[in-house]
């Protein structure tokens, strides 16, 4: 069996979103009919205050930031 890497669960899922290169108009409408306008920045001026936290040598670009505003609305996310 071969062994798992524990230490980043989701460095996979990550690959493959970024390599896709951009997201996907459907499911930036599914994010959107979900937060709203103001709960989905993907714009390229929007998204770069998202770029990195307090490791400024590691800035990544994100495809998309969700700003849900309530329980209800992670939910939904997460089902998508």
């Amino acid at each position: 069996m071969a062994a798992m890497n524990y230490a980043f669960p989701c460095r996979e899922m990550h690959t493959i979103l970024l390599g896709a290169g951009a997201m996907d108009a459907k499911l930036l409408d599914e994010f959107r009919a979900i937060v709203g306008d103001r709960g989905l920045i993907s714009s390229a001026e929007g998204l770069h205050t998202y770029e990195c936290d307090g490791l400024t040598n590691f800035r990544v670009m994100p495809l998309a930031v969700l700003l849900p505003s309530n329980a209800e609305q992670v939910q939904s996310i997460v089902r998508i």
